[in-house]
């Protein structure tokens, strides 16, 4: 390969073509691979992040006290309910 010259894709190989078969699959074979890394990774985290928001979300608020250590969704049905029978 000349230094000013044509790139990587337009260099003839010993078979006298430019990109063969087996490049084009290793490609794609390499591209797919990180890829799927990347997702992987993502899906881990984004499970990560939504199981801690969710366990922080329905964590006990005041445990013994003033709602007797119900969750938010405890307190919202309750909420719900009262304004139910009110008639809010």
């Amino acid at each position: 390969m000349k230094p000013n010259g044509p790139g990587l894709l337009s260099e003839p190989n010993s078979k006298g073509k430019a990109v063969d078969f087996t490049d084009v699959v290793g490609l794609v074979a390499t591209s797919l691979a990180a890829l799927a890394i990347m997702g992987t990774g993502l899906v881990w985290l984004i499970r990560n992040v939504v199981r801690d928001e969710i366990k922080k979300a329905t964590q006990t608020i005041q445990p013994g006290f003033r709602n007797g250590g119900e969750s938010l969704a405890d307190v919202a049905a309750k909420v719900d309910l009262i304004s139910a029978k009110l008639g809010l």
